[in-house]
């Protein structure tokens, strides 16, 4: 046992974040599912009320997010680096946005026939949204086993890596995994 991880034993971590993160995932999730149901949806009445039901996701994740900052503000020790904590409620604020934005758009254009893509996108958006609900609900057990997800990671990384270096033959590819390296690095 390291110095460090044993006085980390006797410094209380906070815990009071991962249910904000969770409430707020839970906002994402629901609103990505009401999204995929306006693209299917064709009663102009019943799009607005999609509409509003996103609305008012997006607002009660902009509550949670205020609620998270002076969570944060009043916190001396987070339970990782205090960045990591801001930049990850940030970013889930941002998906949800996004996603409200995305339903202006189809309310306003209304569109007449829905094609693949936008189908496609749409499924995205859900796919994304219940695995970031999964992750953030795993949230707590994967900080306390960190090391062994960093190694996990290292490995799967790495395999991933001379995987892709090995199979892509074009340039275009090459360049590709180049810059998904030194992105991941930074």
């Amino acid at each position: 046992m390291s110095l460090n991880s044993f006085f980390q034993f006797f410094v209380p971590q906070e815990k009071k974040f991962y249910p904000l993160y969770q409430k707020q995932a839970e906002y994402i999730d629901k609103a990505a599912k009401l999204l995929r149901q306006m693209l299917i949806e064709t009663d102009l009445e019943r799009l607005e009320n999609l509409k509003k039901e996103i609305k008012a996701c997006e607002t009660d994740g902009d509550d949670v997010l205020r609620d998270f900052y002076s969570q944060l503000f009043a916190t001396v020790l987070t339970p990782f680096d205090r960045e990591d904590v801001h930049e990850l409620a940030e970013m889930m604020d941002t998906f949800l946005d996004r996603i409200d934005d995305s339903a202006n758009i189809i309310l306003t254009r209304r569109f007449l026939a829905v094609d693949e893509d936008l189908n496609t996108m749409a499924e995205n958006i859900m796919f994304a949204a219940e695995n970031l609900s999964s992750i953030i609900r795993d949230l707590p057990v994967m900080y306390d086993k960190s090391k062994e997800i960093m190694r996990l990671w290292a490995t799967i990384s790495a395999s991933c890596s001379n995987k892709t270096t090995a199979s892509l033959k074009s340039s275009n590819a090459k360049t590709w995994c180049k810059c998904w390296r030194t992105r991941r690095i930074q």
